[in-house]
């Protein structure tokens, strides 16, 4: 999307470079069917999609979402999504040898912490031609953002002409999210403080 928009700032219009694909009849992973985790496992229903998901907990399953391991989900998966918390057990939870159990041209999304992934690993991955594409908002190392993006090895990909695109975190950063945020600072704050905050 981003390619074709450039293109047309560009002056060129050129339809038949931009050829993609459907994602009705696509099987989409799910990792992790917390809050965000279940949107994108509801979005990709609405696009006609078969979903997968793996999920530590048993209760979280949804009517026409089939639960099963994450191995069995990466080999069946077009799209993998991922939307788990970064713990020491889920660091770089998508390895060289994870990367290599996918269907060739898989599109991997990550939405949860940089180093969820093993972004060498992925950078090796879509430059070798094995996974299609990688979508981030995330990437290991973001807190010091201005002094690590230029050394991470996915950025480089973006110059190249490779399928992908990276965001800086900004998937919650809206208006609403930040007013909503704020918020509950403000409730949490008076329900403990409140009372003496008041008669300061």
């Amino acid at each position: 999307m981003t390619a074709a928009h450039q293109s047309v700032t560009e002056g060129i219009w050129n339809r038949t470079r931009f050829e993609g694909i459907e994602l009705r009849g696509k099987t989409m992973g799910v990792v992790g069917l917390g809050r965000l985790g279940t949107y994108v496992a509801q979005y990709a229903l609405g696009f006609g999609m078969r979903v997968l998901a793996v999920d530590t907990r048993s209760d979280t399953a949804f009517h026409a979402v089939e639960c099963v391991g994450l191995n069995e989900m990466v080999c069946q998966s077009h799209v993998i999504s991922l939307h788990v918390p970064f713990m020491p057990d889920t660091k770089h939870l998508v390895d060289r040898s994870l990367l290599e159990q996918m269907q060739p041209g898989t599109l991997l999304v990550n939405t949860s912490r940089g180093q969820i992934v093993d972004e060498a690993a992925v950078a090796e991955a879509i430059r070798g031609g094995a996974l299609g594409g990688y979508g981030a908002d995330v990437l290991s190392g973001e807190t010091a953002w201005d002094s690590r993006v230029g050394t991470n090895p996915l950025t480089p990909l973006i110059d190249e002409g490779f399928n992908v695109i990276i965001t800086p975190h900004i998937g919650g950063y809206t208006t609403e999210a930040i007013q909503h945020t704020r918020g509950l600072v403000v409730t949490e704050f008076l329900s403990r403080y409140g009372q003496d905050s008041r008669q300061s």
